[in-house]
């Protein structure tokens, strides 16, 4: 959260204030995850059989991930911190 302000609790309350000016449904933006770890949640998400295969960490690369990026580094540090590194790959190549 330090360096994304976006991944605090902090944030999704203010988002949830902010559509409230501009919703009348009651809109709330919820962070589940916001108190665990990035690879807490990796390790969450191999647990629980999530398509990681389909996220999208990047933020310069265009046809693929650019793997260089500091939230590329932070997504593979997450991955092989929860030891999914393997799990991850097998479920990339099953795509297309």
């Amino acid at each position: 959260a330090q360096t994304f302000a976006d991944n605090t609790q902090e944030f999704a309350l203010a988002t949830t204030k902010a559509l409230s000016w501009s919703t009348r449904t009651g809109v709330s933006v919820l962070a589940p995850t916001v108190q665990w770890t990035k690879r807490e949640i990796v390790a969450w998400a191999r647990d629980h059989d999530v398509p990681l295969e389909l996220v999208w960490s990047c933020y310069d690369g265009e046809d693929t991930m650019c793997g260089c990026c500091e939230s590329c580094l932070r997504f593979d540090r997450a991955v092989r911190a929860a030891d999914a590194t393997s799990w991850l790959a097998g479920r990339r190549k099953g795509m297309k």
